[in-house]
């Protein structure tokens, strides 16, 4: 035997929208915004460890100064972290 349509099992009705709990506003997070702040974060303080670090860290990675380069692309990650979320449809009214 079918049940009619807008029903379940065992006769409980529902309306065919599942809600997270809070009604009447959308209450949508960027997630971009916290993975870019926390890139843009990590990224300055080990690029400032690169540039006022003790200056035998360069000697141990064949000349190049690691730190400041990784702090300096973590950086330029977060920056597309916050403009991949600022460009985002999502946002759009």
């Amino acid at each position: 035997m079918t049940e009619p349509s807008g029903t379940e099992p065992g006769g409980t009705e529902h309306s065919g929208t599942e809600h997270s709990g809070s009604e009447g506003g959308s209450h949508v997070i960027a997630i971009g915004n916290y993975i870019g702040a926390l890139l843009a974060v990590f990224g300055v303080l080990i690029a400032l460890y690169g540039l006022f670090g003790p200056p035998e860290q360069t000697e141990k990675s064949l000349g190049y100064n690691i730190n400041l380069w990784w702090g300096l692309v973590m950086i330029a990650c977060g920056g597309l972290g916050f403009l991949g979320t600022y460009v985002s449809r999502r946002n759009r009214p």
